[in-house]
């Protein structure tokens, strides 16, 4: 299981990534269409997906 993971409003904060292991170029893919951002995260989902993307990063990692 994936996760992302942000210190927020006093605590420490977790939302699951969905995705899935593949063979071939990427390595990975996440779902980021199907992410569900918790109330916590509403207003900064454009900023969560940034980092999201640095840690995963292409070609270990595809996005749908």
């Amino acid at each position: 299981m994936m996760y992302y993971e942000e210190f927020c409003d006093g605590g420490w904060r977790r939302m699951p990534i969905d995705g899935e292991m593949l063979t071939g170029r990427a390595h990975h893919v996440i779902y980021l269409s199907w992410l569900t951002f918790p109330d916590w995260a509403k207003g900064r989902e454009t900023k969560i997906v940034e980092r999201i993307k640095r840690e995963f990063h292409e070609p270990d990692y595809e996005y749908q």
